[in-house]
């Protein structure tokens, strides 16, 4: 596993940076957002995993729509549980919208189930192509404001860049992340 370089808080919670693969994350959830089943790659592929028993939460907002967040068990990773979210479809007008949305959704749900960490994927910069430097201002926005709530039960949070160019980028946007910046 490569090592997590970049550290930093925000709030009470550590962000940590680290290239490599979401699903060897030893956490309480992952964060998927490709549509597709995580499995980790040293899985055997004829192992059927059971159909988990699934838990599904739907945030709403008077300002947003409605995002659903899967919340299921997870059998052959290291987090306990998996959270899905729809994938993320984004286009250059409506791309910050939708991964803001998502990533609400995500953090509000993880706060409702008291989760204490989780390992993020870089959302909407993958298949989608929305631009890194973006995407990760955005996260990390959407990160600063759930962790300032006073009952926050979020202490880690790792986002898990598949490539030494997104963590990078990714680094670069944390170091020059400030917390008492102004939303969108």
């Amino acid at each position: 596993m490569p090592q997590i370089v970049k550290e930093k808080k925000i709030g009470s919670t550590t962000v940590r940076l680290l290239q490599g693969d979401i699903t060897t994350c030893q956490v309480d959830a992952v964060i998927n957002v490709t549509g597709k089943a995580l499995t980790p790659p040293d899985l055997d592929e004829t192992l059927e995993p059971s159909p988990p028993s699934a838990e599904i939460s739907t945030i709403e907002k008077a300002d947003t729509a409605e995002i659903p967040v899967l919340v299921t068990p997870s059998e052959h990773l290291k987090a306990e549980h998996i959270m899905s979210a729809p994938t993320v479809s984004t286009t250059a007008t409506a791309g910050a919208l939708k991964i803001r949305k998502t990533m609400r959704s995500i953090m509000e749900e993880a706060q409702a189930k008291k989760l204490k960490s989780l390992a993020i994927p870089a959302i909407g910069s993958g298949i989608n192509r929305y631009p890194l430097e973006r995407c990760a201002e955005i996260l990390l926005q959407e990160l600063n404001k759930s962790v300032k709530a006073q009952d926050n039960s979020i202490e880690k949070v790792i986002f898990v860049l598949d490539t030494q160019k997104s963590y990078r980028i990714f680094e670069q946007v944390l170091e020059q992340f400030d917390q008492d910046q102004e939303n969108e």
